[in-house]
């Protein structure tokens, strides 16, 4: 058994120290380390001597930069810290609004391209027929990128061929619809990359560490678990910032809305009140008449105007020097 899978054994079956070893591993500062650190690293992890609290940095290191079952050091771009630095941005260019069908395609190519690497550098290769690369291989990781990415892309083709203008549907193909689609194709490219071991089986260890045969069933369970926190990954990742926009978006239209019903009756086009002093200066300013008597007399007869507002019809009325409205 390599030394990393014993590694792998001492660190623990439950979730929470599974969770911790990873959250170690992805540290991005292991991608400074060269091939040599990491060598070194994994033969002082194999050795027979036990390790202390100072060689955590080692086993770390070996972990994250060589392969779990050959040992072997891992390419730069598909070790594990780098994961997250590469494909969290592919994911969210991905989900990002495209003016067209090509630059989602553009984006979906790169980020399946990326796992369909990711899944096959890290396969299991513990047995002879797994650490070759077959012609059959290579055309399923070639189908599966292909296939993949026209199916990550179908939400702007949906957009552009259906000519889809509607605002609430429009939300549910860039906002809604991908969240599953990223966790469906992550499973799928895991699934049909890594097929091959469900169909040659992978070498299993019995408690002591020595080779116990080769079996598919563990091949399938490895690989159906892979995929399915490939998917719960990518899930999350996407849901993230979907759902943070649409949070955003309602807090910016709510404020639009409370910001709009600040607004002064005239500002928005109201009609003035009746009651409005300005408009009743001028009935202040009428001269003597008599009572009863209607304006619009003869000449030199001072007439309380009428005026007409919206709703009420307000006469000025003048007896004296008394003045007094009547409404």
């Amino acid at each position: 058994m390599d030394a990393n899978l014993l590694q792998w054994k001492n660190q623990g079956q439950s979730f929470l120290s599974r969770l911790r070893t990873w959250v170690y591993l992805l540290d991005p500062s292991l991608l400074l380390s060269s091939d040599a650190e990491i060598l070194k690293a994994h033969s002082l992890i194999g050795s027979t001597e036990k390790l202390g609290e100072k060689d955590e940095v080692a086993v770390n290191l070996s972990l994250s930069s060589s392969h779990t079952g050959t040992g072997a050091v891992l390419p730069l771009f598909f070790r594990p810290p780098a994961y997250l630095p590469i494909s969290g941005p592919l994911v969210v260019a991905s989900l990002l609004p495209h003016s067209g069908v090509k630059a989602a395609l553009f984006w979906q190519f790169l980020l399946q391209t990326y796992n369909a690497g990711f899944s096959y550098v890290h396969r299991n290769s513990s047995t002879e027929k797994e650490k070759k690369t077959s012609l059959q291989q290579l055309l399923l990781i070639v189908g599966t990128v292909s296939y993949t990415t026209c199916a990550g892309a179908l939400p702007q083709i949906f957009i552009d061929r259906l000519r889809i203008r509607s605002p609430p549907l429009q939300t549910f193909c860039r906002s809604i619809l991908p969240i599953p689609l990223s966790a469906a194709l992550a499973f799928v490219n895991v699934l049909t990359v890594r097929h091959q071991e469900t169909e040659t089986g992978i070498q299993v260890f019995d408690c002591n560490g020595n080779p116990a045969g080769v079996s598919k069933a563990a091949a399938s369970k490895a690989v159906w678990e892979t995929a399915l926190s490939r998917a719960v990954l990518f899930g999350t990742t996407a849901a993230v910032p979907n759902l943070l926009v649409l949070f955003l978006q309602k807090r910016f239209f709510q404020r639009k809305l409370s910001a709009d019903g600040t607004v002064s009756p005239h500002q928005r086009g109201a009609r003035p009140r009746n009651d409005d002093p300005r408009l009743l200066q001028p009935l202040l300013a009428g001269g003597n008449d008599k009572p009863g008597q209607r304006g619009g007399g003869a000449a030199g007869r001072s007439v309380g105007p009428n005026l007409v507002l919206p709703q009420r019809t307000v006469r000025g009325k003048t007896s004296g020097n008394v003045s007094k409205l009547i409404y």
